[in-house]
């Protein structure tokens, strides 16, 4: 039977190889202009601020995202609704 390489390596590979394709789609954002941005529901300083996360960048721009969204719905509850 062939030698299996350590099932945890190929876990943290891929992980590394997910954070690096993640943060490669948040720079390719920070080209963007602020209006479309504005229209995800994000600012430049959301994106900087998932990019300093080490651990999950994407996750930690998900959870901004529902931060964002749970605010401006308190704001406006209309807001977020199609009329």
């Amino acid at each position: 039977m062939p030698a299996m390489p350590p099932l945890g390596l190929i876990a943290w590979i891929r992980r590394a190889l997910d954070r690096r394709a993640c943060r490669r789609q948040l720079e390719a954002l920070l080209g963007e202009d602020d209006h479309r941005l504005a229209d995800l529901g994000l600012t430049r300083a959301d994106i900087h601020q998932a990019l300093r996360c080490a651990d999950d960048p994407c996750r930690q721009l998900a959870r901004t995202l529902k931060t964002n969204a749970a605010t401006a719905s308190a704001r406006d509850p209309f807001d977020s609704e199609c009329h």
